[in-house]
């Protein structure tokens, strides 16, 4: 006969950013639709890596606009109207933002490497459909695994994560003059 296995599945609402769970407790986490809530991402990897185990998963799906500059409705024009969806920030995702924050610099720095980047990039993009309609927005949503590699055992110095493009040398300079032992982390996907 088969096998029959049982998971143990803990439900609990904490800070996804600081939680009460033990280090190393778990093999598999999922975000579902959260991340763009007002989320600060590199303390939640700080904290993913913290509560899985070496070689865990952390699997997270956010809404997604494929393309940050796609005619009159655009990622730009909705993030004016500082939408807000259960009293928290909403910030979907752009393009830039996934180059940035699933760049090798950045999830090595925190212990991860990409498994997979799939859901709806390439069908959006191909169909140039929007099936999600929310909150006056039309956008779709995308999902990515990340994999522990190894533990964080402690963050010496801040990182700031620098998303699109600067527009002159001079502002990287006064970052690193206003954070000197931060760790910059700049990335885009303009030429």
């Amino acid at each position: 006969g088969k096998e029959s296995r049982t998971l143990a599945i803990d439900n609990s609402m904490q800070d996804m950013q600081a939680t009460t769970w033990e280090t190393a407790k778990f093999d598999i986490l999922m975000s579902i639709s959260v991340i763009e809530h007002g989320v600060d991402y590199l303390r939640f990897l700080r904290e993913a890596n913290r509560l899985l185990k070496v070689g865990g998963l952390v699997t997270i799906s956010f809404d997604y606009f494929i393309d940050a500059f796609n005619g009159t409705e655009n990622w730009y024009t909705t993030m004016k109207r500082r939408p807000k969806a259960y009293g928290l920030p909403w910030l979907p995702w752009n393009n830039e933002m996934v180059a940035t924050r699933l760049s090798p610099e950045v999830l090595s720095r925190y212990g991860f490497e990409l498994v997979k980047k799939d859901c709806t990039f390439d069908y959006y993009h191909n169909w140039g459909l929007r099936p999600v309609h929310w909150l006056g927005a039309h956008y779709t949503f995308g999902m990515f695994t990340l994999k522990k590699t190894a533990s964080l055992e402690r963050i010496w110095f801040p990182h700031i994560l620098v998303e699109g493009q600067l527009s002159h040398e001079t502002e990287l300079e006064r970052l690193r003059e206003q954070h000197p032992r931060a760790q910059i982390f700049a990335a885009s996907t303009r030429a």
